[in-house]
């Protein structure tokens, strides 16, 4: 998370004194608060407050997982033992079916759905592998589910402060949430920490993941302003962005007896049939110098 943009180093000093003094008088801190008081302390002294743990975890998964790594000291041993029982502890709330923080709910489905296909891949395609090869890539999968979790729970908390953000397209209200997420980040980033191989498309530099709801938002606001989309569905909308073609997804589902559209995904589109689909069935109008919208033929 970003906290010096736009903030005078004095004043930005100021508020890190002002907080370590409270928390000295034993006060409780916001959620905004534990997480600037995290972000300025040195690596060493996190652990020092139970509420930085997961600015411990994320660090340390940076450092661990670089080939560079950024300008912290080195991990210290005691350090390694304690990410790797963090890792344990992650480990043993992912085989959990009945958390009652939905985000970790389906966190741990999203993670359970990954140790699958790594087992599948692991049996029919590696059979000369090592039980430790496994469990060094089991492990890897686990570091990297946390990190990704820890990651959607910033973003909820600190940028979007709801379980929920709400985006419109063609007057419908679609819903992001942590579901949403979870689905893009788990299925269409972090290319590099998949210890088994994938055919899903993973993002550029174009779309940061604290910014997917805010750069949709942007993008649909485009499209309902240029009137090129009207009476097309907003359940499968295809997009160029950047030059990148885009498919976003959301599907009706029933929450609290009502009927609702949440965002279910959105990701780079290069699959042979879903390009020739939209060759053929799809017009292609340009928004702008970046964006253009694929509308059905005949619509």
């Amino acid at each position: 998370m970003r906290y010096k943009n736009n903030v005078k180093l004095e004043d930005y000093d100021n508020k890190n004194r002002e907080l370590h003094a409270r928390i000295d008088k034993g006060e409780q801190l916001t959620i905004d608060e534990q997480a600037f008081v995290c972000h300025c302390l040195r690596f060493d002294n996190l652990l020092l407050h139970s509420f930085c743990l997961d600015e411990f975890y994320s660090r340390s998964f940076i450092f661990r997982n670089s080939e560079t790594p950024p300008g912290m000291y080195p991990l210290k041993e005691r350090h390694h033992i304690y990410y790797v029982s963090l890792v344990k502890e992650w480990e043993k709330e992912v085989f959990k079916t009945n958390h009652t923080n939905q985000l970790i709910q389906i966190a741990a489905k999203e993670t359970r759905d990954e140790l699958k296909i790594l087992r599948k891949k692991y049996t029919a395609l590696h059979r000369t592998f090592s039980s430790a090869e496994y469990q060094r890539r089991k492990f890897k999968l686990l570091e990297w589910s946390k990190y990704r979790y820890i990651m959607i729970k910033e973003v909820f908390e600190l940028i979007i402060k709801s379980d929920h953000y709400k985006l419109y397209l063609n007057g419908q209200e679609i819903i992001f949430d942590y579901y949403s997420l979870t689905h893009i980040l788990s299925r269409h980033y972090g290319h590099i920490m998949k210890v088994y191989e994938t055919d899903q498309s993973h993002f550029t530099k174009d779309i940061h993941h604290e910014e997917v709801h805010l750069q949709l938002e942007t993008i649909f606001k485009q499209i309902d302003d240029s009137n090129l989309y009207k009476n097309n569905s907003v359940e499968e909308v295809n997009i160029r962005f950047n030059g990148t073609l885009y498919k976003i997804y959301s599907e009706f589902e029933t929450k609290d007896s009502t009927k609702v559209l949440r965002l279910n995904s959105f990701f780079p589109t290069r699959k042979i049939q879903m390009l020739e689909r939209l060759k053929n069935e799809f017009e292609e109008k340009v928004i702008s110098n970046n964006l253009s919208i694929f509308v059905k033929i005949g619509s």
